[in-house]
């Protein structure tokens, strides 16, 4: 059977982009939802993964410093799996910006700061899997299902159709650590970063609807006063 694309070599190709916390901000939490919010016109988070330090450093222990929040059902096939040991596990019908808060700073109060004066904060935010539109409802509408090439073999992932698009969900096996699009933050002293990582070629093929897609993500970013690095 012919191969319909191919999912780039570990890492992907990532474009970073840098902001800061202001006052109202100082964790940077709403920042960082609003680019999230962003980028769901054509992205969907199907987990979360935060880390969690002091404002001391990453060398002072927390009791619970890795979280996990994933979506209660989620397409067939998809890998879910955590980067951190041993998180902390929860699972909610929809990662929305609502859940995303009350998670993350459900996280902040209960990591287990156990000495006395200091704060915690996140260090990281992950989105390890995700769907993400490929183009119109109509899109390869002869297709039930793309097989992509990768380094270990070829990929099948099912197209999944609504009325706002075609969609493909992921990370899947082979490439279980690949998924279509990958978004991650940090955060260290005020200064936030954002990694977007594409794995599935179309996204950067100019001549397919993903690539406008991704264009118009990153101009949302650049909207809301992210800078590319």
């Amino acid at each position: 059977m012919d191969l319909d694309g191919h999912v780039l070599g570990f890492p992907g190709e990532s474009f970073i982009y840098r902001n800061g916390c202001d006052e109202s901000d100082a964790l940077g939490i709403a920042t960082v939802l609003n680019a999230v919010d962003a980028l769901r016109e054509g992205w969907e988070p199907l987990s979360a993964e935060a880390v969690v330090a002091t404002t001391e450093g990453d060398d002072i222990p927390l009791r619970k410093p890795h979280w996990l929040l994933t979506r209660t059902s989620v397409p067939v096939g998809v890998v879910l799996r955590a980067t951190w040991v041993d998180p902390v596990r929860a699972d909610v019908a929809t990662l929305s910006r609502l859940e995303l808060e009350a998670w993350l700073n459900g996280a902040l109060r209960a990591c287990g700061v156990e000495r006395p004066g200091l704060q915690p904060e996140w260090r990281e935010l992950r989105f390890d899997a995700c769907r993400a539109r490929l183009g119109p409802p109509s899109w390869r509408a002869d297709r039930e299902a793309l097989r992509l090439r990768t380094e270990a073999g070829a990929l099948v992932a099912p197209l999944e159709r609504d009325d706002r698009g075609t969609w493909v969900s992921g990370p899947r096996e082979p490439a279980w650590d690949q998924a279509p699009l990958k978004v991650l933050f940090t955060q260290q002293w005020g200064l936030l970063s954002v990694h977007i990582t594409v794995s599935y070629g179309f996204w950067l093929d100019e001549r397919e609807p993903a690539a406008a897609e991704l264009n118009r993500a990153r101009a949302s970013l650049e909207a809301l006063e992210w800078e590319r690095r």
